[in-house]
């Protein structure tokens, strides 16, 4: 016999919303924040500030 794990439920919940548009949309978002956060540090732009 199996057990399953007390998270399986909440596992179960974010798999189901991993199949909608907007999970892609909200995924891509950090994409953009950690592009910023590359050049920064790689490049040199510590003094590099954005709003918005």
């Amino acid at each position: 016999m199996l057990s399953r794990s007390v998270h399986e439920e909440a596992r179960d919940h974010t798999r189901q919303l991993a199949g909608t548009p907007q999970f892609g949309c909200s995924r891509n978002e950090p994409k953009k924040v950690e592009m910023f956060a590359h050049l920064k540090t790689t490049m040199c732009f510590e003094r590099m500030r954005l709003r918005g």
